[in-house]
């Protein structure tokens, strides 16, 4: 929020200084298999694994406005925004608010593949389902993704 909040207003010293340091963040945020480990302490496990990411895909698109490429970013031991989303995607039917909810995380995971670039770090473990004809979009605040985020796609890839 810092991020757009500070592109919105021009304050790109703000901007450099949150981008620049967010290679760090990531690096201990995350495992070498993309494993959140924070995030599987919550309450929601998976529910927060999925709303944290969302907020690395987001900052990611924001980031390369400004020269820095966190979509390429890994760290010393490969940790990268794509492990994090294939760890997810690999493992989301273990959970139980994936039991109780298929549909949303499988919507939510797709929403956030439609936002990583070809050129990304990792993309190739990521699986992606070809489109469904009869998918409608219904925004849903719990996602934690802008509302009518996709009429913005170009703007990410």
């Amino acid at each position: 929020m810092v991020v757009s909040l500070s592109l919105f207003t021009g304050n790109l010293v703000t901007v450099a200084a949150q981008t620049n340091s967010a290679s760090l963040r990531l690096a201990a945020h995350c495992d070498v298999i993309g494993l959140q480990i924070a995030e599987l302490t919550r309450t929601r496990p998976l529910h927060y694994s999925f709303f944290n990411l969302t907020a690395w895909v987001l900052l990611a698109g924001l980031s390369r406005s400004v020269g820095v490429d966190l979509w390429n970013y890994r760290g010393v031991e490969g940790q990268s925004i794509c492990r994090m989303m294939h760890f997810i995607q690999t493992n989301m039917t273990h959970f139980q608010e994936y039991q109780d909810q298929p549909a949303k995380y499988v919507d939510w995971f797709e929403s956030l593949l439609l936002l990583v670039p070809p050129t990304a770090a990792d993309r190739s473990l990521l699986v992606q389902r070809a489109p469904a004809a009869d998918r409608n979009w219904t925004d849903d605040s719990d996602l934690g993704l802008p509302s009518q985020w996709q009429f913005f796609l170009p703007l990410y890839c």
